[in-house]
C-alpha cells in the first residue's frame, strides 16, 4: 500500500526524543504517531497541533512523516525532508589503495 496524504489535529500526549534531546516523534491524543525533524519547535505535552504528511491509517491510529505542522500559535512550519543515506555504496575502485 502506497503512502497517502494524512492530516490530524489533536493534542500532544507524548514527545519521543533521542538521547541527545532531539525530538523525533510526537504521539497525539487521537492515536496519531507523527514523526519528523520536530526539534526546535518548542512542542509541549498538551499543545494542540495539526500535522500533515505522507502515511496511513491503521487499526491502532494514524502514522505519518510530518511535512507541515501548525503550531499552537497558528504558525505553519514546513519541515525539511529527511536525508536518505545510500546503503548500496560499493568499495573503492579496483586497483586503488585501501583506506
Amino acid at each position: 500500500m502506497a503512502a497517502q496524504q494524512v492530516v490530524a489535529t489533536a493534542r500532544v500526549t507524548q514527545i519521543v526524543s533521542s538521547p541527545r534531546g532531539r525530538v523525533h516523534e510526537v504521539l497525539l491524543d487521537d492515536g496519531t504517531s507523527a514523526a519528523g525533524q520536530l526539534d526546535g519547535l518548542g512542542l509541549k505535552v498538551g499543545d494542540r497541533v495539526t500535522v500533515a504528511g505522507k502515511g496511513g491509517a491503521y487499526a491502532q491510529g494514524k502514522a505519518l512523516r510530518v511535512e507541515t505542522i501548525t503550531l499552537p500559535s497558528g504558525e505553519v512550519r514546513t519541515l525539511p525532508r529527511p536525508e536518505h543515506h545510500r546503503h548500496d555504496r560499493q568499495g573503492p575502485p579496483p586497483g586503488s589503495a585501501p583506506a
